[in-house]
């Protein structure tokens, strides 16, 4: 099990679960911002309940966590974890619940919690959708990549138009292509 660590709206890192019996052994770690003390939450994208694993510790140039809980708290398919910090001296802040979050998009094989931030320099497919503010998730072979957008706006990823299917989401939604284990793009089939 793995899920994208969240401070604000903004990807920091990624909290890897494994079981082990009862219990599942929870791994997370993201960049050290001096300064400040990182409380960890584990939130399902459904529900306003989080529960807190802890305070992150500086290990090198990292925020990690380590910590066991009864699986039986961390059940679900769609977790996060939600970063809140504070400088030290100030009250912890608190978990807000997390309800605009859909657990999947209309016609996508996941939670729009899976996406993973893309680096420009990975390939073509790569930079058209870094430079779009898009994101990318690998889901049995198939490479999906998405761009935000809205309707009226500019079309960031125009290199692939005839291959992009449009998801609405919310206000706006998502231009999304899809890229095969052999490299060859191809349109979304719903």
């Amino acid at each position: 099990m793995e899920y994208p660590i969240f401070l604000e709206d903004t990807e920091v890192g990624r909290i890897r679960g494994q079981r082990q019996g009862t219990y599942i052994e929870w791994l997370a770690g993201c960049p050290f911002e001096e300064g400040w003390i990182y409380r960890l939450y584990l939130q399902e994208t459904e529900n306003s309940e989080g529960i807190c694993l802890g305070v992150m510790m500086p290990e090198g140039d990292r925020f990690v966590l380590k910590k066991r809980i009864h699986k039986g708290k961390a059940e679900s398919n769609d977790l996060c974890g939600i970063i809140l910090r504070s400088r030290p001296g100030e009250e912890a802040p608190k978990l807000q619940p997390k309800t605009s979050v859909p657990p999947n998009l209309d016609g996508l094989p996941f939670g729009i919690s899976a996406l993973e931030s893309i680096e420009s320099c990975g390939g073509f497919v790569d930079t058209v959708f870094a430079a779009s503010g898009g994101k990318k998730v690998q889901r049995e072979g198939i490479t999906y990549y998405l761009a935000p957008g809205k309707p009226g706006e500019t079309l960031g990823p125009t290199a692939f138009f005839c291959l992009l299917t449009w998801i609405p989401w919310e206000d706006s939604g998502w231009w999304v292509l899809c890229v095969g284990a052999d490299g060859q793009p191809f349109a979304l089939r719903k």
